[in-house]
């Protein structure tokens, strides 16, 4: 008997707490957080300003100091370059030499 009150209790917690959660994605509306903006930026430069900075750096060649890739920290960098093919086929190598500090989108740029 015991374990089915503490079954029916977590059960109503959890659904109180999604409630809750719900409630509060709800009234952000239009301020609801853009997960493509999360993780390019870190959350560090807000929507407006970033889509300026993405403009702005599309200026120069990409995979430069001024229009770095935007990857998701060091997860997102091994996963882009290993989706790179030379065009004769081989993908290419690397290694990282370092951080180059901030970049447009006010994150690290790795070398």
């Amino acid at each position: 008997m015991t374990s089915v009150r503490t079954g029916r209790s977590i059960r109503v917690a959890a659904t109180l707490a999604l409630a809750l959660v719900l409630t509060g994605a709800a009234a952000s509306g239009s301020r609801a957080l853009d997960l493509e903006e999360m993780i390019t930026t870190g959350g560090r430069v807000p929507g407006p300003e970033l889509r300026k900075r993405i403009a702005a750096a599309q200026a120069h060649p990409l995979g430069t100091r001024r229009n770095p890739v935007r990857a998701a920290g060091p997860g997102g960098q091994h996963a882009y370059l290993a989706r790179l093919h030379c065009p004769d086929g081989p993908r290419p190598t690397y290694r990282r030499v370092g951080s180059f500090g901030s970049g447009p989108y006010k994150s690290i740029i790795d070398g």
